[in-house]
């Protein structure tokens, strides 16, 4: 930390300990930079929104946050430090988004940290949408490109190659099918158990765990296998015939 103190200013926003019980939240500013009263509001709205949530949990950890101008991206999360561009304290909405995305991502990564990534997007994007009511914008590209799936390998092989559309492509995907398990098989039984599992097993083989204890007589919730055959059959032909039969109402 002495490093990063020669770089950056230390906000104390006090305010924010009181609203997530015993955790701590430090901010930390990029020493060019300061936070006008409204973007520190903002700030303190995002997390009150998190705490009022159905995922509360996810703030019970200390929690540092840094806050520059240094990047090209609204923000991420690395070796337990969440970092946010500046601009992303502009408009609430897509702050409330953004930040419950990375509280996920930290909290996720510090209890599971060997799951695969498209389960730790697939989580973070469902959680924007049980947090805020928005769903993350990735779900478009992924009816851009259907050929994508959630866990396709990435290979950059030529030029053409547009990594941001794929990548968000395949995040959206999987999104899509965390959100259908999460609408048919448990809702946030199904999140919780994939945030805070004790299990060694991760990806596929934690769904099918899952699956199992919840017991279901669903065809759909039986098992891995039989759920993405019910997911891919609703996301190429939906129809809302019965609930299995489309992934999200008015997709």
């Amino acid at each position: 930390m002495v490093n990063i103190a020669k770089h950056f200013l230390f906000l104390n926003l006090v305010f924010f300990t009181s609203l997530v019980s015993q955790a701590e939240i430090q901010i930390l500013v990029s020493n060019n930079l300061n936070l006008s009263p409204s973007q520190k509001n903002k700030l303190e709205i995002s997390f009150a929104k998190i705490q009022s949530s159905k995922i509360s949990y996810v703030l019970k950890n200390d929690i540092q946050i840094i806050i520059t101008d240094k990047f090209n991206v609204e923000g991420f999360t690395k070796n337990n430090i969440i970092t946010l561009h500046i601009d992303s304290l502009n408009e609430q909405n897509a702050l409330n988004s953004l930040l419950t995305h990375e509280i996920i991502h930290l909290h996720h990564i510090k209890n599971r940290p060997n799951e695969p990534a498209w389960v730790q997007e697939g989580l973070a994007q469902l959680g924007e949408k049980i947090v805020t009511g928005f769903w993350n914008h990735n779900i478009k590209l992924a009816l851009q490109f259907p050929e994508e799936k959630y866990d396709k390998a990435t290979h950059i092989n030529n030029k053409t190659y547009n990594f941001e559309l794929i990548h968000g492509a395949r995040n959206g995907h999987a999104v899509l099918f965390f959100a259908y398990i999460y609408r048919l098989c448990g809702k946030n039984d199904f999140f919780n158990f994939m945030m805070n599992s004790k299990s060694q097993k991760t990806g596929k083989q934690l769904i099918n765990i899952y699956l199992t204890k919840y017991n279901s007589k669903k065809s759909y919730c039986l098992n891995y296998q039989s759920l993405t055959q019910h997911f891919q059959k609703a996301l190429k032909s939906p129809s809302y015939s019965s609930e299995e039969n489309y992934i999200i109402e008015g997709l």
